[in-house]
């Protein structure tokens, strides 16, 4: 194990050179505070675009995040775009407060996933919570034949400092606001540059998704779905326990399909079991961004009860695979379900 750097220093740190390096100047700013104004009508985001505007003119900046509070129900703006875009051949990726980048060519998995379960070597994972069928595996480290590099989030059994395997391969975990990310490689540089990647979420990640289920904003009477116009894309919000789970970005041509697969859905809630008490969370959230208005989309499945879509209008419609199907994939593949649950109910064969 070796030492180092306080993460929480290191990690404000890295937070603080990138918003200095990509800071916009005040005339861009402000432009894009007209334009935001022009298409927003809430009082809120536009009183906090001009606080905004007026803390960078007067040459004051300052960063943010639920690093320093305890988590919040507070809407949070979309005034911090987030990070810049990642490289060419690298995305992020981010669990509950904190992003990072990997190579866009990993896929998904699981963290603490037992060695034996892998039968494939891939190019690399992201592992987040999940569920396995109860097996003993020794040793942890998969053959050499089938061992991939992977980023773990909430890497809870995995203690802090650096493993190695003795063939050139490396384990290495740190802790960065409560939350363990492990890294494995067979590449030292590889694993550097990932860690140094790592930049806390200020307001919205890289996909436009806030740490914390922003509730108070989701019931918008005048932000039907129905009437958004033409739809440029969509920010999916992977929520547990109202704290971030995963995130990511729809373009156009995706986010059209996904809402008129919603709106083309049957009318009310559900499938829901009789006399159940695991009322479903909401899971997902999708920000519409369209040409009339943008447009919230609540989406419940893991419980029995309480599942469906929601505009946060009168407007709700039945859980269904057109729309479903495409959005429970990547990041946001569901580990786990059983008939218990919307989702089990709604694929259970006939």
């Amino acid at each position: 194990m070796t030492s180092h750097e306080d993460p929480t220093e290191t990690l404000l740190a890295q937070s603080l050179d990138r918003q200095a390096e990509h800071a916009p100047r005040d005339h861009d700013l402000l432009d894009q505070v007209h334009a935001r104004l022009r298409r927003r009508r809430s009082g809120r985001a536009a009183g906090a675009l001009v606080l905004a505007c007026a803390a960078v003119a007067t040459g004051i900046f300052g960063v943010h995040s639920v690093l320093d509070a305890g988590p919040s129900n507070t809407p949070a703006t979309k005034i911090s775009p987030g990070p810049p875009p990642a490289e060419a051949g690298w995305r992020w990726e981010s669990y509950r407060t904190i992003q990072l980048q990997v190579p866009s060519s990993w896929s998904y998995g699981t963290t603490d996933q037992p060695a034996c379960l892998l039968t494939k070597k891939v190019a690399g994972y992201v592992g987040r919570g999940g569920t396995f069928e109860e097996v003993g595996c020794d040793p942890r480290l998969p053959k050499p034949a089938v061992r991939s590099p992977y980023v773990w989030f909430n890497a809870r059994q995995q203690p802090v400092g650096i493993q190695t395997t003795g063939d050139g391969w490396t384990e290495e975990t740190r802790e960065f606001d409560g939350v363990k990310i492990a890294v494995f490689t067979g590449d030292d540089a590889l694993r550097k540059r990932i860690f140094d990647s790592i930049t806390p979420i200020v307001s919205t990640d890289a996909n436009g998704c806030a740490p914390v289920l922003p509730l108070s904003s989701l019931q918008l009477p005048d932000r039907a779905l129905a009437s958004v116009g033409t739809v440029h894309s969509i920010s999916v919000c992977a929520y547990g326990g109202e704290v971030l789970n995963a995130s990511s970005k729809l373009d156009a041509d995706k986010a059209r399909a996904i809402v008129a697969a919603i709106l083309a859905a049957p009318k009310g809630a559900g499938p829901d079991l009789p006399n159940c008490t695991n009322f479903s969370p909401i899971d997902l959230l999708l920000e519409v961004d369209g040409t009339a208005h943008d447009a919230n989309v609540t989406i419940q499945y893991s419980g029995c009860a309480g599942n469906g879509a929601s505009d946060g209008t009168i407007s709700s419609w039945r859980l269904a695979k057109p729309y479903l199907d495409p959005l429970l994939t990547g990041p946001h593949q569901p580990s786990g379900f059983s008939d218990q649950s919307g989702l089990g109910l709604l694929r259970k064969p006939k």
